[in-house]
């Protein structure tokens, strides 16, 4: 029985006969680790293994494929492992020049990436420095009309407190002209009121 999380490894070798398979000990030896390595590679999925009967016991088996897969140190030994056939040979060929071309394609991606990053953060700089000159030239012309209103204010007071002594004159000179008109009149116009 295998792994369901396992991956796929083909039921015989390219020859037609049984797959070649090991103990969890001997797989243990063969890759150069503890027994209790492989067993918790096993409990985790990473290497599928099955069930036979040997001298009248149940053992679980792992397929030498699968053990080269797991421990690529083991690909080294011929005598272990059968070679791949020369389609899948073809075929990982393959992918591995797809996964070139992605990786180029991928890489001209992200520079023309970095580039655009690069050029809209000097346009952001260059606008910060735009707004913070508009900024500046517009306290300037604030404080130029706060100056230019105190001073509106100051003369338009001077204006107004002139305007209310020329009205108190305007009003003694007509007062005064009437006294002198008065007493230039003759005296039958002073009693007539002519």
């Amino acid at each position: 029985m295998q792994d369901a999380c396992a991956p796929d490894i083909p039921n015989t070798v390219p020859n037609g006969s049984e797959p070649q398979a090991v103990t969890l000990a001997e797989a243990a030896r063969l890759a150069g680790v503890s027994e209790r390595a492989i067993r918790a590679r096993v409990k985790r999925g990473t290497l599928p293994t099955s069930r036979a009967v040997r001298g009248g016991r149940v053992v679980a088996l792992v397929e030498l494929h699968a053990l080269a897969v797991a421990y690529p140190q083991l690909q080294a030994a011929p005598q272990l492992v059968e070679p791949e056939p020369p389609d899948i040979q073809r075929a990982t060929v393959e992918l591995r020049d797809d996964g070139r071309a992605q990786d180029l394609e991928l890489r001209a991606q992200l520079a023309a990436a970095r580039e655009e990053v690069a050029r809209l953060s000097g346009m952001l700089a260059l606008s910060e420095k735009v707004e913070q000159s508009a900024q500046r030239y517009a306290d300037k012309l604030e404080a130029k009309l706060e100056a230019v209103q105190a001073k509106l204010d100051t003369s338009t007071r001077e204006s107004l407190s002139l305007a209310h002594q020329l009205g108190r004159v305007e009003g003694v000179h007509a007062r005064t002209t009437e006294q002198l008109e008065a007493a230039s009149r003759p005296w039958w116009r002073r009693l007539l009121r002519r």
